[in-house]
């Protein structure tokens, strides 16, 4: 979570500048109309850098406290609370397409037909946290879970695993998982650039008891 602090602090520098720079335009061109106008604009993007580095600080700042707050997923992944092995990974939306079309046209039929209605995880390129133990695999992504509320991670424990499969290709080791009374798939994309081949599939020995790796 340091980088959330590091891109607070960043925005106040850019903000510092660019009030500077308003303040140097004001100042250094004797209140010609056209500068006092150059001025002004710099003077607002001053602001919305501070306005949005106000921002990532208190988000900084509260998922901090998720972290240090004991029983929360945060504190169990982020603050290591309970052993886990962390890898970041994309999802891979080609991948996933076709079963994601099957399975959300049949969660939007049953919305429409009075059914509480089922969807998969929403594929994106964003990079993502995967935790790993024996009983559980816990993901989230801190772009859009910056906050680290317990609601937005995603967690699949080891009974609901169905099928969990491992193939390895030069650049990743892709694990598909299928989990959950829907039978629900998602595909991550582990880099074995940044991951040793062995460690990812090592990490899933213990959630293999439906399940099957493959080299």
């Amino acid at each position: 979570m340091k980088q959330g602090k590091g891109s607070a602090i960043t925005l106040f520098v850019f903000g510092g500048i660019f009030l500077a720079a308003a303040i140097a335009v004001l100042v250094l061109t004797g209140g010609d109309r056209t500068f006092l106008i150059l001025g002004a604009v710099i003077g607002v993007m001053a602001l919305m850098f501070v306005m949005l580095g106000l921002a990532q600080l208190m988000k900084y700042k509260r998922a901090k406290k998720s972290i240090s707050t004991e029983g929360t997923l945060a504190n169990k992944t982020y603050g290591k609370a309970i052993e886990y092995k962390h890898f970041t990974f994309s999802f891979n939306k080609n991948a996933e397409k076709a079963v994601n079309i099957a399975v959300n046209t049949l969660g939007v039929l049953g919305v429409l037909f009075g059914g509480a209605g089922t969807f998969v995880i929403g594929s994106n390129n964003n990079v993502n946290d995967l935790f790993v133990n024996d009983d559980e695999i816990i993901i989230n992504n801190q772009r859009t879970n910056g906050n680290l509320k317990d609601k937005k991670f995603i967690v699949i424990p080891k009974s609901q695993i169905d099928a969990l499969n491992i193939t390895s290709s030069k650049n990743f080791e892709r694990v598909m998982l299928t989990y959950g009374p829907e039978h629900r798939e998602i595909v991550m994309d582990i880099s074995s650039k940044n991951f040793d081949k062995e460690a990812i599939k090592n990490a899933f020995n213990g959630l293999m008891n439906k399940t099957e790796i493959q080299g």
